[in-house]
């Protein structure tokens, strides 16, 4: 997050909860991507047992921090960056937390107690190659899950000419960089539009349809002149059957075989 903490914090002390006041006033998609309630779309309806402890990797303002906090989870927000960390505890101070706990660390993966172990690690954009799996798994307790959302850079979005974000990575690549040299069970999911703002999640069991995507094409990055006809290229991916291959981002979800 960075150069934009310092102005997102000076906003999430003004409005406090009132984030839709803040977005209504301030309009930006800094702002939009940081303090909208759709990010939490991204996980709200996955099932995470209470009481639970998840390490999320990545700062990224506290977007989804809430949410895990909600569910009732003990949460860990891990981040190389203090002043970053110092937003999310800003944001999701005791007031707000729910049932859940928030603790944060400055820091990387390879620098946590040897013994902590969590039931989720979750990766948003995070994931920044195979070291980062290695790491995350030896912190993984029995039965746990590593979830992971990430960019596709073959997706339509990406073809219409919307900004590259970091860590983007193509689905069968990222498959293979999750099960690495452990066997695995991916659960493959799909977010859409895109990632941070999802309005729809599918799933390798209910794709989308033709007429869904073209419906709902979300442009808050994209350039003023498109240079394909998107709903026409979403359309012929779902018609051609390609749509994995071609969509805006992914969000799997790892665990060992039992």
């Amino acid at each position: 997050m960075g150069k934009n903490t310092a102005e997102l914090l000076k906003l999430s002390q003004r409005y406090g909860k009132d984030e839709k006041e803040l977005l209504k006033e301030n309009p930006s998609l800094v702002n939009l991507y940081a303090f909208s309630d759709q990010r939490e779309s991204l996980l709200e309806w996955y099932f995470m047992k209470s009481g639970a402890k998840l390490l999320q990797v990545g700062a990224d303002s506290g977007a989804l921090t809430g949410l895990f906090l909600r569910k009732g989870l003990t949460v860990t927000v891990l981040d190389r960056d203090e002043t970053d960390l110092e937003f999310v505890r800003t944001r999701w101070n005791a007031g707000r937390q729910g049932s859940g706990k928030l603790c944060t660390v400055c820091g990387d993966l390879n620098g946590l107690p040897e013994e902590s172990r969590f039931d989720y690690i979750f990766f948003d954009g995070t994931l920044e190659g195979k070291a980062d799996v290695q790491a995350a798994k030896k912190r993984l307790q029995d039965g746990g899950k590593l979830i992971v959302a990430a960019d596709n850079p073959y997706g339509v979005r990406y073809w219409a000419g919307a900004g590259k974000r970091d860590n983007a990575i193509a689905e069968r690549k990222l498959e293979k960089l999750l099960n690495g040299e452990e066997d695995g069970t991916v659960y493959h999911y799909y977010p859409e539009p895109e990632r941070l703002l999802p309005n729809f999640i599918y799933s390798e069991d209910r794709l989308p349809e033709r007429g869904e995507l073209s419906r709902i094409i979300t442009a808050y990055d994209y350039p003023k002149y498109t240079v394909i006809n998107v709903a026409e290229r979403y359309e012929k991916v779902i018609e051609d059957g390609l749509f994995p291959q071609f969509a805006d981002a992914f969000l799997f979800i790892w665990s060992r075989k039992q």
